[in-house]
């Protein structure tokens, strides 16, 4: 699932900002910091151990840059980024 909604943010580099944090904001924000953390903590997967830890610093950082204004200020899709 982490996979396929990253291939469509990859999709979407080309297309309005907008859109772009929608999709982000809806799709994977809401979860992926619980899925990172319940990867790094699962007892049998140290190959992916490392491959969370990459994951939620991608995405947070993603989180934090679709908290900023983008080009249109009119946009009502801030997230909250007081946990980040």
């Amino acid at each position: 699932h982490i996979s396929a909604l990253c291939e469509v943010m990859a999709m979407l580099t080309g297309e309005e900002e907008e859109l772009q944090q929608a999709v982000f904001n809806k799709h994977i924000a809401p979860w992926f910091q619980s899925f990172t953390r319940q990867l790094e903590n699962a007892e049998s997967v140290n190959f992916y151990k490392p491959a969370a830890q990459l994951c939620d610093a991608f995405l947070t950082l993603e989180q934090v840059r679709f908290s900023v204004n983008t080009k249109s200020s009119k946009s009502k899709l801030k997230i909250d980024v007081k946990n980040v």
